[in-house]
């Protein structure tokens, strides 16, 4: 039962008490009705200072989300220029110059990195859209796109199925998922990446499970949140997961992490099923 139903039924539950009370004339028994009545009310006051700080909760990540993007866009262009600026420069500049082009690559790189965290802040302000995706063409896309710069094994185990949202919305989910599997990789492992879906009470299970380091068991659920970074050494915002759970649940969807039956992590989306094209 969610918060805001116990708020609705808890105050009925209080009256029925009074009334109860006012038909009792045994002390005994109106001593333990007053201890139930006291014991409704603190439930009652508890609900609803829960439904009131996960309205606020709700109403801080949209703000976020908002300037976030508000953020990216003032930067995106002012940066471009910067990387081109500095690209221009680098090809002027003769190779026995070893510390000029020294610095130059240094600050072409720093400038790739802020490209890259100025695309994580606009995927996650991105306002995900109605529609319907085929993930497992999805999938196939993205994969190919990535190409070499995808550097892990990644199988998929049944065939993935249509689920509510736009392409786009899947595709920055994917790409999230599959770049944290390559970035927390095990030290000196291959990486391996095994998709899957199962139908689950009219809802599709979907399974993206990697075999790297993992994360511990009280960190599962903060990592969910933006800006949370577990290793500070891995490069980013700490906006991937985050991303990923907002696309799940714009779209009337659930998501969470486990543990990898064999080591690793297992992140899993529990989407609502569409009607067959």
């Amino acid at each position: 039962m969610s918060d805001e139903t116990q708020i609705t039924l808890l105050p009925d539950v209080t009256e029925d008490l009074r009334r109860l009370a006012a038909a009792l004339t045994d002390p005994g028994d109106l001593a333990a009705l007053s201890r139930v009545a006291e014991v409704c009310a603190a439930a009652e006051e508890h609900a609803a200072r829960a439904f009131d700080a996960q309205e606020a909760a709700a109403r801080a990540e949209e703000e976020l989300a908002r300037v976030a993007g508000q953020v990216a866009h003032d930067l995106n262009n002012p940066l471009a220029a910067v990387a081109m600026s500095l690209e221009i420069a680098r090809d002027q500049v003769e190779d026995s110059q070893q510390l000029l082009v020294s610095l130059l690559e240094r600050a072409g790189g720093s400038a790739a990195r802020m490209k890259r965290m100025t695309a994580d802040l606009l995927d996650y302000a991105h306002t995900p859209s109605e529609g319907t995706t085929d993930l497992q063409a999805e999938l196939e896309t993205v994969l190919a796109g990535l190409g070499d710069l995808l550097p892990a094994e990644v199988s998929v185990r049944r065939p993935l199925p249509r689920v509510p949202g736009a392409p786009g919305d899947y595709r920055v989910l994917l790409v999230n998922l599959l770049e944290n599997a390559v970035k927390f990789a095990a030290p000196g492992e291959p990486v391996r990446v095994e998709v899957d879906a199962q139908a689950q009470d009219g809802a599709w299970r979907i399974t993206v499970t990697d075999h790297g380091r993992g994360i511990a068991e009280e960190d599962r659920e903060r990592v969910l949140e933006p800006m949370v970074r577990l290793d500070k050494r891995v490069p980013g915002l700490g906006l991937g997961l985050s991303t990923m759970r907002r696309v799940v649940e714009s779209h009337g969807g659930r998501a969470g992490i486990e543990a990898a039956p064999d080591g690793g992590t297992t992140v899993w989306l529990v989407l609502p099923q569409v009607a067959a094209v």
